[in-house]
């Protein structure tokens, strides 16, 4: 499931974890590239404090209750839900090299 409402079908489905982002052709709707939600990996922020900020992620905290799963950064921590994880900076349209 894509956060847009799309769904793919895929060969191997275990490969993809939530929070994952994947590249799409268009209008083949091809995946072309996964960027796994890993420690090291560029995110954008969608959300909180640091809304439009490019960090790397440090860390992930999966709650095992109803709080929200966190993710650490370099200096600071946000919710899950705010992180999008992206390739690199120009990999934003209209984002500037």
């Amino acid at each position: 499931h894509l956060h847009d409402g799309r769904n793919l079908l895929m060969d191997d489905a275990s490969a993809y974890k939530s929070g994952d982002s994947v590249i799409i052709s268009l209008p083949e709707q091809q995946i072309t590239s996964h960027l796994p939600f890993t420690e090291g990996a560029q995110s954008y922020l969608t959300g909180g404090s640091h809304i439009g900020e490019i960090a790397t992620v440090r860390g992930h905290d999966v709650k095992r209750s109803s709080k929200a799963n966190e993710v650490q950064f370099d200096d600071f921590l946000t919710i899950a839900d705010y992180v999008f994880i992206i390739g690199s900076e120009s990999d934003i349209p209209g984002a500037e090299s």
